[in-house]
């Protein structure tokens, strides 16, 4: 795998002083982007930063298993084509 194009993980969601906006940082408290003018905009944020901080993982936990699925009699299943969809997925965001 390449080196990946953002800025490196983890990140986390901070509240914006004197402000109703949040942004999400970096470990080295770098703004990596603002959320503004939604409601929703500290929830959305949590959820960018648990997906941003599991893409990894979980790209490699898929792969691991299309692997196994893919070296048995299952390679053809309707699982081993949701995991080939969502490998690919994962890769082309990068």
């Amino acid at each position: 795998m390449s080196d990946p194009k953002h800025t490196p993980l983890p990140w986390c969601i901070s509240r914006i002083p004197y402000s109703l906006e949040y942004m999400i940082i970096d470990e080295a408290a770098d703004a990596v982007c603002e959320l503004q003018g939604l409601r929703e905009e500290e929830a959305n944020g949590e959820f960018i930063v648990r997906a941003c901080n599991a893409h990894y993982q979980l790209l490699e936990a898929c792969q691991q298993a299309y692997d196994l699925i893919a070296g048995g009699c299952y390679h053809a299943s309707p699982v081993a084509n949701v995991l080939v969809a969502a490998i690919a997925a994962a890769k082309e965001a990068e």
